[in-house]
């Protein structure tokens, strides 16, 4: 029985990964942010459950699905918006996100629904690159390409050409000196 007083909890996702995608991979890290219409009290809070299935099957948010849940935000009056904290999936599949909202008594005031479209989010397996393969640079035009020359190479050429002088002006010197 819920009590007289409802929250209208509006929930959206948002993926973040180091490189900005929104597509996200394993190895990123995802999170759920709240948004919270109504009259919040003191006292209220919501959890984050996190459910995964594998990509293409139907939703299914139960005790074998799930695979995570969010600390305990405590809802303040005023407070609008709310993020939980990262959770870094560890297989692909779809996952979903599904908020419960409690009074401080423990009542519920307010519960997700499994599959939402907002609270979805499919994470796929990192792309795999073959190993010994090359990443080939494009080149500018009016550049020249870049040949792995690098000015330690050019340094050391160019203390060979001192040492080459050098040696050339002693034996100059020396058949000089014997004539």
């Amino acid at each position: 029985v819920l009590p007289t007083r409802e929250i209208t909890v509006k929930v959206s996702t948002t993926a973040e990964s180091e490189s900005g995608s929104k597509n996200p991979v394993l190895g990123d890290k995802i999170r759920d942010t709240l948004k919270v219409e109504g009259t919040v009290r003191e006292g209220d809070w919501t959890t984050v459950e996190l459910f995964r299935t594998e990509a293409g099957k139907a939703p299914q948010c139960d005790a074998d699905t799930k695979v995570w849940e969010s600390d305990k935000i405590l809802l303040i009056p005023g407070t609008t918006e709310y993020a939980t904290n990262w959770y870094t999936p560890t297989d692909a599949g779809t996952h979903y996100f599904v908020e419960t909202s409690y009074d401080a008594d423990g009542n519920v005031l307010s519960k997700g629904v499994c599959g939402e479209p907002d609270e979805t989010i499919t994470v796929s397996e990192k792309p795999v690159t073959p190993s010994g393969t090359s990443t080939v640079k494009p080149v500018k035009p009016g550049s020249l390409a870049s040949t792995g020359a690098t000015g330690t190479i050019l340094g050391l050429g160019g203390i060979a050409l001192v040492i080459a002088g050098a040696a050339a002006t002693i034996l100059a010197r020396r058949k000089g000196l014997t004539n």
